[in-house]
């Protein structure tokens, strides 16, 4: 039996709105995708060139939102596309794993009335939590064995996981009033940064 390699992206679309009123309130609204590979070897087509894996010094700026802006829909301001990037192939009876989290450039854009370094830390946040998740799954998988024939079992753990990802990038939302709330932005951003450190050891 050959072994192969299995990779699936689920995608977290995070989508700011601004109300019409002179006051900005700004909402989250996400979306999930499946994407899944299975090749006799490692090559894969995910245009690379168009996506950034998450680096501690490799912050985003608004150049990485390269993609278009909604037309029919006026109100909303920025989308920031990020995912979580899992893969596993069977060796030696088991299935051996890594994920990371990814940014997608050309799936993300901004208006040009809406950029500024709230916002942007804001979505940078966002994509600082996918990196958490992406740890604690490879955490996850590492900790527990999964034998070859084991993939449905993998797959239910690994939804617990990325479940616990959406609910915090909800509340991340929510408490910060999507970044208005700017002393509670800030509490989140050391709670993050928190998470990111005592993960580190998985990067």
């Amino acid at each position: 039996m050959k072994p192969y390699l299995f990779t699936s992206c689920f995608l977290l679309l995070a989508v700011l709105l601004l109300s019409n009123q002179a006051s900005r309130t700004a909402f989250c609204a996400f979306e999930l995708r499946g994407e899944r590979i299975c090749t006799a070897n490692n090559a894969l087509s995910l245009s690379e060139d168009k996506r950034i894996d998450w680096e501690k010094e490799r912050l985003l700026t608004w150049k990485d939102f390269q993609g278009v802006p909604y037309v029919n829909k006026p109100n909303i301001a920025a989308v920031t596309t990020s995912l979580i990037q899992y893969r596993w192939m069977c060796k030696d009876g088991y299935l051996r794993t890594h994920c990371k989290a990814v940014f997608l450039k050309d799936e993300s854009w901004v208006r040009l009335d809406s950029k500024n370094k709230r916002v942007l830390g804001h979505e940078q946040g966002h994509f600082n939590i996918t990196e958490v998740y992406a740890r604690k799954l490879q955490i996850m998988m590492d900790q527990r064995k999964y034998g070859c024939d084991e993939e449905a079992k993998l797959e239910a753990d690994i939804e617990e996981v990325l479940e616990k990802w959406r609910d915090l990038e909800t509340r991340y939302d929510k408490s910060t009033a999507y970044s208005l709330n700017v002393k509670m932005q800030r509490q989140w951003d050391k709670y993050v940064a928190d998470l990111l450190t005592e993960t580190v050891s998985y990067k």
